[in-house]
């Protein structure tokens, strides 16, 4: 083994003798990690569930038809800085099982994309995006943007569905919240649109430094932070000096005033 120049070791390249000696196929070896990623992936799921992938999903009858709407984020568990986006399927709903969005019956709703936006806030701050329709999953639709800090997402889809005005906005869930239990009561989000389930959620931002490896992560907005008070730290700097010289300059032009004054004397 050795190191590079960043302190990681590095393995050294070995012949093709060493390599065949007491080498462990690679069958075996991909069995023999399989309990691994499994016993990984239910201690990600058991002791950070915040983290796991998630959406909201509502039921809306709009008109004279029952929709299932499934909304979230991109890339889940979102970090900030990554990629991420508004996630939004649409389809019509199973009447006798309205809630099953794999139901053969739950139809996907086609071009969307021309009748609805989205916008995504974080506090005071708003952005309207317009949504693509997924070249691979129909019936779906998305928006990109990469988050800049952690903060509590909400995200507004407004326009038409079924030539009705629809309206309506659901947030994120910060991390360590505890499950929101689903809402069965009907609601009226708006006219000629009810609400019959609210369920689940989805996650909001979470940190980068949380999730950086193998070096602890920072983010943009801190880079640009602290290059700024560099900045600002190497100005006063050059400024004192700058007023320094200037009062060894005038004090210099004194003494020279001085002695070219006692000459003529």
């Amino acid at each position: 083994m050795r190191e590079d120049r960043f302190g990681y070791v590095q393995p050294e390249h070995e012949n093709k003798a060493s390599k065949c000696r007491g080498q462990v196929p690679r069958r075996k070896r991909i069995l023999f990690g399989l309990p691994l990623l499994v016993a990984a992936g239910l201690f990600a799921v058991l002791f950070f569930p915040s983290l796991a992938s998630a959406h909201e999903r509502e039921i809306f009858k709009i008109g004279n038809q029952t929709y299932l709407v499934e909304i979230g984020t991109l890339n889940e568990p979102v970090v900030v800085d990554d990629k991420t986006g508004v996630d939004l399927t649409v389809k019509t709903a199973d009447p006798a099982d309205p809630a099953n969005f794999d139901s053969p019956n739950a139809k996907p709703v086609l071009g969307l994309e021309k009748s609805l936006k989205a916008e995504v806030s974080a506090g005071s701050k708003k952005r309207t995006f317009n949504l693509d329709a997924s070249d691979d999953t129909p019936g779906e639709y998305t928006t990109t943007f990469y988050p800049t800090v952690q903060t509590t997402l909400s995200i507004r889809i407004f326009g038409t569905i079924n030539s009705v005005p629809v309206d309506f906005t659901v947030g994120c869930l910060p991390e360590g919240s505890p499950e929101k239990p689903d809402n069965t009561n009907t609601a009226t989000v708006s006219p000629g649109v009810v609400r019959t389930l609210d369920s689940g959620s989805f996650g909001c931002p979470v940190a980068k430094a949380d999730l950086g490896f193998p070096e602890p992560s920072t983010t943009l907005r801190d880079l640009a932070g602290a290059q700024s008070a560099s900045a600002n730290a190497s100005w006063s700097g050059s400024a004192v000096l700058g007023i320094i010289a200037i009062i060894i300059s005038v004090i210099a032009v004194g003494i020279s005033i001085g002695a070219l004054l006692k000459r003529k004397k």
